[in-house]
């Protein structure tokens, strides 16, 4: 068996690496075009310019996109499985060249061309999620949860997904030094209590806490969670959040015009 493995990762790393050099050239067959509308910042009290919005919106979607899984990966949650799917992006990777062409269109507009490779309907979610992540703790007067600590304690790049034992995904986070002391806290005083985990005010779970996380790392397993879920969260965890509503008024692919879709401006 692993024999066979084996032969079958080499076997397709010698095709990926010999096709970085003949491949043909990617095909950027879809579009979407959203307008970008700037929102007030609750702390300051102030609506940054479109420009600058827009400019956000751009690097924030690259980040997010460039890191999307290609559409004919299915899902799977085995090993062999998620072992190919990282030598496929490996491959695609390799030829230098992107999955979502950006470009500024107009005043306020923001114009994606989609390659082969990425599914249309994986871009919409990944430019029109905020990524807020929330862990949340029960008050004892009202038994009403409130948040505690945010994904903005997070270490740059840190949200990965990873497999426990029994091939289940689940997403691994590690801390600054500020976000590993609140969370030692939360957690040595919530001890056989539930500690809330949401996620663009979703609940994903709530894990009783056994003992104080003091090394600032944690571990994210949700209610039956799948492999792409666990990716776009993490995908969407790595890069910024914005603060804007993002309109779709043009997808080439079904006819989609003039749909509303806000980007929420969830209580941190």
């Amino acid at each position: 068996m692993k024999r066979n493995l084996t032969i079958l990762l080499f076997l397709f790393v010698f095709t990926s690496l010999i096709g970085c050099t003949f491949e043909k050239p990617t095909n950027y067959n879809n579009h979407i075009t959203v307008k970008v509308i700037p929102r007030q910042n609750k702390e300051t009290g102030k609506t940054p310019s479109i420009e600058e919005t827009r400019d956000k919106a751009i690097t924030i979607f690259e980040k997010r996109l460039n890191e999307s899984v290609p559409k004919d990966i299915k899902e799977d949650r085995t090993i062999l499985a998620s072992t190919i799917k990282f030598f496929k992006n490996l491959f695609l990777n390799s030829k230098k060249q992107k999955k979502v062409l950006i470009q500024k269109e107009g005043e306020d507009q923001i114009k994606m061309s989609i390659s082969e490779y990425i599914d249309i309907n994986t871009v919409k979610e990944l430019i029109t999620n905020v990524g807020i992540l929330q862990f949340k703790e029960q008050d004892e007067k009202n038994n009403k949860w409130k948040t505690v600590l945010t994904g903005d304690y997070l270490k740059p790049n840190s949200a990965k997904i990873a497999f426990d034992l029994n091939g289940n995904p689940y997403i691994s986070l590690e801390f600054t030094s500020d976000g590993a002391k609140l969370f030692n806290e939360i957690t040595k005083r919530n001890i056989k209590k539930p500690i809330g985990i949401y996620f663009d005010e979703k609940e994903i779970s709530s894990p009783i806490v056994q003992s104080p996380i003091l090394n600032g790392q944690c571990q994210i397993s949700g209610y039956n969670m799948s492999i792409a879920e666990c990716e776009k969260i993490v995908i969407l965890l790595n890069s910024d959040s914005l603060n804007a509503d993002i309109q779709i008024i043009d997808s080439n692919r079904d006819n989609e015009k003039e749909k509303n879709i806000d980007v929420k401006n969830y209580e941190k």
